[in-house]
């Protein structure tokens, strides 16, 4: 079976799960981790050598064609999306249950599976519009997650927090992918390196990304949102969500070129998260707080191989470059 009618077989299954979920537990399960399978089926296809697959529909959503691609790069976190997703989805059958959470389990389910999809719809698009529409659904999919205990006021609190930091970071990513396609005359993504003048919209990919990412001092909504999250959920969110951050500074920093100085930022970046998340984590005694500053701490060692990385391939030093890259990577897998 070829990657693409994996995916689609993916996607009925997450759909499946998201109508199913407010009324039929086992039927969720069995569909959501269908899904997960089958995202994780097409993942191994591209790693495993095979080609790289992309489609192109003739139908518009939006006024843009769906444009869909699995490569290496979208792949590896689609694996790691489609692993932790299928394990938080068993893990919360038992855990949120309709009779401990009569309020929040059902729709929680229907969220969760949305979540699930969104940011797989995120990592295989292939158009600007599309990947910011992905964002969003997957951004408000993980507000209500975070907010399940929403009648208590620390929940709220940390909800709207994540919420606003967010759209802060949205709006860099939609200037971003403005700018982007006004200057290439379409809103389809893909390699662009000889386009030196698309170099400076590199720092607002940084920031955008880097919010999500929970890079310091772009943090502010990371501790709170663990701390009140149910854990499946915060599982999610330190293993993929804030990854999602980083699969956009690694496929944009790959497909389009970077100022001279941006290695060096990214670098000093990474290497201040992960000296300060380990500090900060240090004065903590909640546990999911903590757990929150180590994540912070690991995103910055992820951003330390790719800031060299960065630095290496401008210098004409490729195979340094995916060395660094790599070592980053696995402690992404690491942490996951």
């Amino acid at each position: 079976m070829s990657p693409g009618w994996l995916l689609l077989l993916a996607a009925a299954g997450l759909l499946a799960g998201i109508l199913s979920g407010c009324k039929a537990p086992r039927l969720w399960l069995i569909a959501t981790i269908v899904g997960c399978v089958a995202a994780l089926g097409a993942a191994a296809w591209v790693l495993g050598g095979g080609a790289g697959w992309e489609w192109q529909s003739e139908f518009l959503v939006g006024g843009e064609p769906v444009h869909l691609r699995l490569d290496g790069v979208s792949a590896f976190f689609l694996t790691l999306l489609a692993t932790l997703g299928g394990a938080a989805t068993v893990y919360s059958r038992e855990y949120w249950t309709d009779a401990a959470h009569p309020r929040s389990a059902r729709s929680g389910r229907a969220w969760f599976s949305a979540f699930i999809a969104s940011m797989g719809a995120v990592l295989v698009s292939a158009n600007g519009m599309h990947f910011l529409i992905g964002w969003e659904v997957y951004t408000v999919c993980a507000y209500f997650l975070i907010t399940r205990e929403r009648h208590r006021p620390k929940v709220r609190a940390a909800g709207w927090l994540f919420f606003a930091a967010s759209h802060a970071g949205t709006l860099c990513l939609f200037a971003f992918f403005g700018l982007l396609a006004a200057r290439t005359g379409g809103w389809d993504i893909g390699p662009m390196r000889d386009r030196a003048e698309l170099a400076p919209l590199f720092w607002l990919a940084l920031v955008g990304f880097g919010m999500k990412a929970g890079v310091f001092p772009l943090h502010i909504w990371l501790p709170s949102a663990h701390a009140n999250a149910p854990s499946h959920v915060s599982a999610i969110l330190s293993g993929v969500t804030i990854k999602m951050g980083i699969y956009g500074l690694v496929r944009f920093s790959g497909w389009l070129p970077v100022p001279d100085a941006a290695g060096w930022v990214v670098a000093v970046l990474g290497v201040t998260s992960a000296v300060l998340g380990v500090a900060f984590a240090l004065g903590q005694h909640d546990l999911k707080r903590l757990l929150a500053y180590h994540s912070v701490e690991n995103i910055g060692i992820i951003l330390i191989g790719l800031g060299f990385a960065m630095i290496a391939t401008q210098q004409g030093h490729a195979a340094w470059g995916q060395l660094a890259l790599a070592g980053g990577l696995l402690n992404y897998l690491r942490n996951a």
